[in-house]
């Protein structure tokens, strides 16, 4: 994990001698530039360093700029790489009262959990363009299945889950039910649905299958290829392709609108839960000791998509999909949420980040970045609970 004292070294270091630093840059991060691409690319980076010094230099809150795949980028493109979700308005997700919370229910979830602590996991996975959606979905599939079996040499927490079937071998909406539901835009790396996907993977009967059998396909900027939805892979899927990992199209899911304590009941009785959320300046910039705080700038977007102006104050704008995995208490009232990205190992915390819980966990609407607005609840228990 980055500090703000060895970024700031680093910075310093890239001053002195640019080229040979970009050079280990380009290795660490697997980008190969020629030409004058080279040239725009270091001075681009070079900008982006001495931005981040300063900007750290007059942070008070304990937040700091880190250096990651997206300092060789500019805004644009790492908006275009990073995010993706388009799940529908706030109103497809009502308030769901019946659902417990700590204090009221038949199995209360302790103050502290993680799901990791007890193998359920994927590795951290790298998107790129806008396939956050495809991520998140594939990393629900994984951590579902082992927080309700054993782990197998098909399964475990080594496996990679591959978000590569829903990206070229879906379609983009499905009828269910006499209704459309929306999977993902025409190209997928225009974004796509983080709930309704899992939705579409269990009511289809859409499994995914591990990285090796059908591998993940990096549509990284600035070289983005086009998303192969011609990829021969799909004619013979999924009958063609070994192990399938189906979710059952009879959990029973809920959208809903919670509570933070109902957020955490739901974790610790289902399993990691995936979520919508609102995503800002998280790219580059680490939070401080509490994790990512409020429901505004810079963490949070607040970013009209259909007029690029700012919604009305307490609107937030819902453009990621990830995976909470865990919470933790530090003090009575006090402490995080842990979610899984899809960004990268050198995101934050390898791969995983801290939103802290409000000040009102009782009360909707409250939640950093609304990451307990916009929920996909299974209707099943985890196997400890099973």
């Amino acid at each position: 994990m980055q500090t703000l004292e060895g970024v700031q070294v680093y910075i310093v270091q890239a001053s002195v001698d640019p080229v040979n630093c970009f050079e280990h840059y380009l290795r660490v991060f697997d980008y190969s530039f020629t030409g004058k691409e080279y040239i725009y690319r270091i001075k681009l980076w070079e900008d982006n360093l001495r931005s981040y010094y300063y900007s750290n230099l007059n942070s008070h809150d304990g937040s700091f700029d880190i250096i990651d795949q997206y300092t060789v980028l500019t805004e644009a493109e790492a908006e275009a790489d990073r995010n993706g979700n388009n799940d529908g308005p706030q109103s497809d997700f009502p308030a769901c009262p019946d659902l417990p919370t700590p204090a009221n229910a038949a199995n209360p979830a302790p103050d502290s959990w993680d799901w990791r602590d007890y193998g359920v996991q994927t590795p951290v996975t790298a998107q790129s363009c806008g396939t956050c959606w495809a991520h998140a979905a594939a990393n629900f599939v994984g951590s579902y299945l082992l927080s309700r079996n054993q782990p197998t040499a098909a399964l475990n927490p080594l496996v990679t889950v591959s978000p590569q079937p829903l990206i070229d071998c879906s379609p983009p909406s499905q009828i269910v039910n006499g209704k459309e539901l929306y999977v993902h835009s025409p190209d997928p790396c225009d974004g796509g649905g983080t709930i309704n996907s899992v939705k579409f993977m269990g009511l289809a009967a859409f499994p995914l299958t591990n990285n090796q059998s059908f591998p993940y396909v990096d549509n990284s900027p600035p070289d983005v290829p086009p998303v192969n939805r011609q990829n021969p892979l799909c004619n013979g899927y999924p009958a063609d392709v070994s192990p399938q990992y189906y979710v059952p199209s009879t959990i029973n899911y809920r959208s809903c609108c919670l509570t933070e304590n109902q957020l955490k009941q739901a974790i610790y009785d289902t399993g990691p839960i995936v979520v919508s959320m609102s995503c800002g300046d998280i790219d580059t910039k680490l939070p401080g000791p509490g994790g990512y705080t409020g429901r505004s700038e810079p963490y949070c977007n607040t970013t009209n998509r259909n007029t690029g102006g700012q919604l009305p104050a307490g609107q937030l704008s819902f453009n990621h999909g990830m995976l909470v995995v865990g919470y933790r208490t530090t003090a009575p009232g006090q402490g995080y949420f842990i979610l899984k990205n899809s960004w990268g190992m050198f995101w934050n915390n390898l791969g995983y980040g801290n939103w802290a819980f409000s000040a009102n966990q009782d009360k909707l609407f409250q939640s950093t970045c609304g990451i307990s607005d916009q929920v996909l609840v299974p209707g099943s228990k985890a196997l400890h609970l099973a």
